[in-house]
């Protein structure tokens, strides 16, 4: 029907209550979408992206992938996710799926997220609810590790499969988010690898 009546100006986004992963017709979905040109904005926690899943993905050639590892290290992982697969395995299965989608030079856009929890961590602390607060992504250092991370990461994707990119800070840790790179994380102006920013 959307498809029909040309309502997709904007890609359909697949999530919201639940894992799309985890939906055993997942990929006659995306096929489906495909073949009546309905855009799809696709979004997971990762820890489905194994080897299997990511075959699939290449071939669904979704537009946009949106990546939610909100997770910033193996020790918030742990209190946070409690889940499979471990840490390790969990961001790895991540770097892989972006570099397998820049390898081939996919059409998919891919944003990582992460999780700033600076101004929820404000709040309740201001309310004394010290007791849940999310050491998530909460201050600069941690958004500066991960910025800076992740542009290595994409150094050495480009090296291996010469792509000849470079990352860039869309307006730049060197300019006004120098001060702030938390703004610069939350609001998707780092690309390091093309089509690939962090959110």
């Amino acid at each position: 029907e959307i498809a029909a009546k040309q309502l997709a100006s904007e890609p359909v986004q697949l999530h919201v209550m639940g894992e799309p992963f985890l939906h055993p017709k997942l990929f006659d979905i995306l096929a489906h979408m495909r073949s009546r040109r309905v855009p799809v904005r696709l979004f997971t926690n990762g820890a489905l992206l194994h080897a299997a899943n990511r075959e699939r993905l290449l071939r669904a050639e979704v537009d946009e992938l949106v990546i939610g590892a909100q997770t910033h290290s193996a020790e918030t992982y742990r209190d946070h996710r409690r889940g499979r697969p471990d840490h390790e395995t969990y961001m790895q299965q991540i770097r892989d799926t972006v570099e397998a989608m820049a390898a081939s030079r996919a059409r998919t856009r891919i944003e990582l997220h992460f999780m700033n929890t600076k101004h929820f961590n404000e709040f309740r602390s201001g309310k004394g609810y010290t007791g849940t607060l999310l050491p998530l992504v909460d201050d600069n250092r941690k958004a500066r590790e991960i910025v800076e991370e992740w542009k290595r990461f994409g150094r050495e994707v480009s090296a291996r499969h010469a792509l000849g990119f470079e990352p860039v800070d869309l307006e730049g840790l060197q300019g006004v988010y120098a001060d702030d790179p938390l703004a610069c994380v939350r609001g998707n102006h780092c690309e390091f690898l093309p089509g690939v920013t962090l959110g």
